[in-house]
């Protein structure tokens, strides 16, 4: 990959298409989380480098997840992801500013849930549930409000969340349209580079 406008606008290689954030204000996060799920039907990933999301998250009832804590185990995600399902409440992975580390595992917590569909499904969910026999004896049903969330602090999304989520860049709302002249610029560059 290769970048070619300050930190935000990355060009995949394969795909030979830019990948983009959405700037948003962060009063606008819970909206924006909930469109993302409803409207594109995709979970939300937010960069953050003031860390307000965080606070505001926690105070919107998430539960949060930090990359440096052990419960960022795929098996213990999966298990969180059960208990965590049945009830209108949102899942945040909580990377702060550290390196991506991959959360996911074919067993406990696969890629698909990526897909808020494929979670919604009875079938999917209770697939995974098997995995806890001990823990999750009844069948499950994922409440249609359950979502799941990726918070950073820095622009470190890797690819797979770009292509798998909507992802959303908290700026400041006096810095909007300055962000967004930017980009224009750094689009025309690229296409004049061609």
């Amino acid at each position: 990959q290769i970048s070619i406008a300050p930190k935000k606008l990355i060009l995949n290689m394969e795909q030979k298409q830019p990948k983009e954030s959405k700037l948003i204000i962060l009063k606008s996060v819970a909206q924006e989380i909930e469109d993302s799920f409803k409207k594109d039907n995709k979970w939300a990933t937010i960069i953050d480098e003031e860390g307000n999301a965080e606070v505001f998250l926690k105070y919107q009832g998430s539960n949060l997840f930090s990359i440096a804590e052990k419960e960022m185990q795929p098996e213990s995600i999966g298990r969180s992801l059960l208990k965590m399902c049945p009830y209108p409440r949102t899942m945040t992975f909580n990377f702060l500013d550290l390196p991506y580390q991959d959360v996911f595992d074919d067993k406990y917590f696969p890629i698909k849930v990526m897909d808020p569909k494929w979670i919604g499904n009875y079938t999917n969910v209770n697939e995974l549930r098997k995995n806890f026999p001990d823990e999750f004896k009844e069948d499950l049903h994922c409440n249609p409000d359950f979502k799941i969330c990726f918070l950073f602090k820095r622009d470190n999304v890797p690819d797979l969340l770009y292509e798998h989520s909507k992802v959303l860049e908290i700026v400041k709302p006096e810095e909007i349209d300055e962000k967004l002249a930017e980009r224009e610029e750094a689009k025309k560059k690229a296409q004049a580079a061609k």
